[in-house]
């Protein structure tokens, strides 16, 4: 029972006829916007991190009181401690 069950199995398997599917030409173009986003969100990260590991190692090493500006927050923090 368990050889007919298993040749029936592969029988429907191999005999699956094709889709005839196709790609809609606006997926391209949403493939393509993705990763535009991806890559700009990628290097805004990036970019954000990079300065925050500078400003770490520069309080770290150099002892300066200087700090590098990356978002308003930092600006609005400043301007109240004036």
């Amino acid at each position: 029972m368990q050889k007919i069950v298993y040749f029936l199995f592969l029988f429907f398997i191999i005999n699956i006829p094709s889709a005839n599917a196709y790609i809609d030409p606006g997926t391209g173009s949403m493939l393509l916007q993705g990763l535009i986003a991806g890559t700009v969100a990628g290097l805004a990260l990036f970019s954000t991190y990079c300065k925050k590991i500078k400003n770490f190692l520069m309080a770290t090493f150099f002892n300066s009181k200087k700090r590098i500006k990356y978002n308003s927050i930092d600006s609005a923090q400043e301007q109240k401690q004036k």
